[in-house]
């Protein structure tokens, strides 16, 4: 059973009207008149009534309450017949203060007239619906103050007929249900001067002049996450008069193009959310645009005259990208974007300052014009978080005002380069320029003076300090005269342009082209004064120090202009030099040690020997020892310091050597001219290089894994052939020590080599002898392509060795009895030998440059060396130590050797 009730306090100024039930223009003419009250039968039976008016004032007797019930679903009609001269639903005329009217859930009200109107002070909650068809029929309206709350709906379709109006100022308006109106110039909500509204339902306008919300000055708009406020044919929010705050979170729509206009100044509107479809607009004055964290504004934004402020903040650019323009208009106005992505910068136009904060980047779609017609230029400043990106394009930063100048001040990025490889990107600044310890990244294909470049270009005078970021993008190097112009500065070039290297040379940051590298020079070669910055892949000649026996040394010109290589080039050239060092083949002495024994290394007790006389066996009796089958290990030790006949790199390097090899020999054939004696060898190899070249100084470290096989021929004459071969797989790793980082690590390589050496021992007596003797050596190795750290191309060319060697070495041997009845022998020789190489030395190519290394042709050396045989040859130990020299250069380029072998007779 549906009820209305009217509740009323004794107290003047103290009232409250509740209308519940389902009543269709059902309480269209309650006056509140003045003191009226409910006594008995004073009135007729309510639910009989067609409406209820109270135009003179009564007193209240009795209970405060009257009450009815209309049956179920009974419909009361309140029209303009006697004795309702009343249309609306609830009323209350002036005078009547603090009066709280609520329309209950359910309730429904049909007024001809507005839905509720209500004086100064009143306060009107409705949950029900609220439906009114004429002129001026609100759906709720107050005066002065109060507050008017919409949970339900009020729909409204007659002309001016307002959803919701507050004409007083200084009230509050709230929405968390719906508010609809049709009529031509009926608004969703009109607030008075200095109202509060809080929307959070929907609010829409759908007639011919009918806006969403109407302002009429100092008005406060909250649009709330669920808000909705929409006009089909005019503004979604329009202000006539100034001094507005409207903040949005929710979606705000104007079917006439324009979401929000704002007229005159000292407005200021919050975006945290949601959508904005239209234009925004203010008037003159100082305005303040708020957009943080969210939300899209799919239009222009125009503030208009005045010194205005926008400030915008956690924005991404698909959140900025539907606002097409946000215009400051004149005066003196500042944007500021905080943590703001965005793009195409000819949008953001008339601001004389434009300063991007904490991760702000700004990427350049266009032109950014600065200032208006007015004060003709701006400001551009950029923090130490934030970017500017220019590339894909030639753009520009220019004053509104041809021939003024604006000011870029950046502490954080110009950024030519963003990631991608276009190159020939072109940022123009016209104007000023001030580095606050910013960077400027570009792309430049690293090459000669004609190479494909992005620039920066400063009409006017530069000043401060700037990091330059030089990226190559597929630049492979090449000499520079003039060098490659990445800056160019028309005024005065007092700023401070400093490269981002990827090391330093000679104190100067370089960044590295392939097999180059370049420094950053103020002003060409030829043009030293013009304030242009250059990148340049040339160092200039250092004089020698004068050496005894040639004190006036002249390699180069005076002045001479020699390319600049990159650090890693030394390490590379001289990397296969190495590989070739740990790719040796020994002698057959240093493998095995003497296995040849005669005359007095092989002593023998004659047959039938006569106490009386020697019981030992004359040469020719006994013969030949020849031994055969062992095991062996050795251990070898190199230092070689090389000072190359030529290397492109001026490299000079050293290194030492440690090998492993051990090795199983057993006869193959024996008759009466000798035996021949086959093996297989295992091998470990480590190298330890350092290079030293004016580029930098590198190290290199490689351990080598190999097998082999040897074939050797022992004659009863004394003649030996000897024939090694052996393959050996490389890792390796390089590094810059100049650079100060690791080039490449665990570059693969692979060796083989072969050996073919021959000699006789020629006895002179008993125990001395000479061996003259002979060995060729082919030596070739190859390592993995790859791209280093700079990410040049780094290949081998040529990696082979053909070395000779003569030598002749002079014997003493002797054998004897132990204590024990076993015999023990001993070989000691000195050895001196003559090398000489056949081939080009080693070629290296970086990046299409080639590096050639090649060491002097004809080497000397001299050793030691000897066997000591015990038990009957069960056991031997052996060695050799040597010392070889460049003879063309002596002394510059040697190498100092050691091995010590211990072999087992099975």
């Amino acid at each position: 059973m549906a009820s209305w009730k009217y509740d009323r306090t004794l107290a003047n100024h103290m009232k409250s009207v509740t209308v519940q039930g389902v009543l269709s223009r059902a309480f269209p003419s309650l006056a509140l008149a003045g003191l009226m009250a409910l006594a008995g039968t004073a009135f007729p039976d309510i639910a009989e009534a067609a409406c209820f008016n109270v135009t003179r004032a009564i007193a209240i007797t009795g209970s405060s309450t009257a009450e009815g019930q209309p049956d179920e679903g009974e419909t009361i009609t309140c029209d303009a017949t006697a004795p309702n001269p009343f249309t609306y639903g609830v009323i209350a005329t002036t005078g009547q203060d603090y009066i709280t009217v609520t329309i209950g859930a359910g309730t429904i009200i049909d007024a001809l007239g507005s839905g509720v109107l209500l004086d100064d002070y009143a306060n009107a909650v409705n949950n029900g619906t609220i439906t009114t068809t004429s002129l001026n029929g609100f759906g709720m309206s107050k005066q002065y103050m109060g507050e008017l709350a919409n949970n339900g709906t009020i729909e409204t379709s007659g002309q001016t007929a307002h959803g919701m109006r507050s004409l007083g100022g200084f009230g509050f308006l709230t929405n968390t249900g719906t508010v609809s109106v049709s009529g031509l110039n009926a608004y969703g909500v009109l607030a008075g001067v200095n109202e509060t509204v809080v929307n959070s339902g929907t609010i829409s306008a759908t007639g011919d002049g009918g806006n969403g919300v109407y302002m009429l000055g100092g008005t406060v708009l909250t649009n709330t996450e669920t808000g909705v406020i929409t006009s089909t044919l005019a503004t979604g929010v329009l202000g006539a008069g100034s001094r507005y705050t409207v903040s949005n979170a929710g979606i705000i729509t104007g079917g006439n193009g324009t979401a929000i206009s704002l007229a005159g100044g000292v407005n200021t509107i919050n975006v945290t959310g949601g959508t904005i479809t239209g234009d925004v607009l203010t008037g003159a004055g100082v305005d303040t645009l708020n957009w943080t964290g969210a939300g899209t504004i799919a239009g222009e934004i125009h503030l208009n005259d005045g010194d205005d402020v926008a400030n915008l903040t956690n924005l991404t650019k698909t959140t900025v990208q539907p606002t097409t323009l946000l215009d400051g208009g004149l005066g003196t106005d500042a944007l500021t974007l905080t943590n703001v992505q965005t793009a195409q910068p000819e949008r953001f136009i008339n601001w004389e300052s434009i300063s991007l904060l904490s991760g702000s980047q700004l990427t350049m779609g266009g032109d950014l014009t600065l200032g208006d017609s007015a004060t003709e230029t701006g400001t551009l400043t950029i923090d130490s978080t934030s970017s500017v990106v220019a590339s894909g394009g030639s753009y520009a930063i220019s004053p509104s005002v041809a021939g003024t100048a604006v000011g870029v001040t950046n502490a954080g990025l110009i950024d030519l380069d963003a990631g991608g490889t276009s190159v020939g990107d072109r940022l123009t600044i016209n104007g000023n320029y001030i580095g606050s310890d910013g960077e400027l990244r570009l792309n430049t294909t690293l090459g000669n003076d004609s190479s494909a470049t992005d620039m920066l270009v400063v009409t006017g005078d530069t000043a401060g300090s700037t990091l330059v970021d030089v990226v190559n993008v597929n630049g492979t190097g090449a000499v520079t005269t003039e060098g490659i112009r990445i800056i160019s500065v028309d005024g005065a070039s007092d700023g401070s342009f400093t490269l981002l290297g990827d090391y330093e040379f000679e104190g100067d940051p370089a960044v590295v082209g392939g097999a180059y590298a370049y420094r950053l020079y103020k002003g060409g070669v030829s043009t030293p004064n013009d304030g242009d910055w250059y990148l340049r892949s040339t160092v200039s000649a250092v004089e020698p120090e004068p050496e005894p026996g040639n004190p006036e040394p002249e390699p180069e010109e005076p002045g001479e202009e020699l390319p600049l290589y990159q650090p890693g080039v030394p390490v590379y050239e001289a990397y296969p030099q190495l590989l070739l060092g740990l790719n040796g083949l020994p002698t057959l002495q240093q493998r095995v040690g003497n296995r040849y024994w005669s005359h007095a290394g092989n002593i023998m007790v004659a047959e039938g020997a006569d106490p009386v006389g020697s019981p030992y066996a004359s040469p020719q009796e006994a013969g030949v020892l020849i031994e055969n089958n062992g095991i062996w290990g050795r251990v070898e030790g190199v230092h070689t310091s090389m000072a190359p006949r030529f290397s492109t790199s001026r490299t000079d390097y050293d290194f030492n050597t440690f090998r492993m090899q051990a090795g199983l020999d057993g006869l193959f054939v024996e008759n009466e001219n000798g035996k021949l004696i086959g093996g297989l060898t295992v091998h470990y190899v480590h190298g330890k290089a350092r290079t030293r070249s004016i580029y930098g100084d590198g190290e290199i470290s490689t351990d080598g894994y190999g097998f082999g096989g040897t074939l050797t021929w022992y004659g009863e004459n004394g003649f030996y052939l000897d024939g090694q071969a052996q393959a050996t797989w490389y890792d390796s790793d390089l590094e810059s020590t100049l650079a100060g980082f690791d080039l490449i690590s665990g570059n693969n390589g692979f060796g083989y080599a072969l050996s073919l050496e021959s000699g006789k021992r020629i006895m002179l007596n008993e125990q001395w002898s000479v061996t003259p003797q002979a060995q060729l050596v082919y030596s070739n190795v190859d390592f993995d392509s790859f791209n280093d750290v700079f990410d040049a191309e780094v290949s081998l060319n040529r990696g082979d060795s053909l070395q000779g060697r003569l030598g002749l070495s002079l014997d003493r041997q002797n054998s004897w009895y132990n204590d024990r009845g076993l015999i023990d022998r001993t070989y000691v020789y000195g050895i001196a030998n003559l090398y000489y190489e056949f081939l080009d030395g080693t070629k290296v190519d970086v990046s299409g440059a080639s590096f050639t290394s090649r060491n002097d042709r004809f080497w000397g050396g001299i050793g030691l060396g000897g066997s000591y045989n015990w038990n009957n040859d069960k056991y031997s130990l052996y060695g050799e130590g040597s010392i070889n020299t460049s003879l063309a250069n002596f002394g510059d380029s040697y190498a100092y050797k050691g091995t010590v072998g211990f072999r087992v007779k099975w």
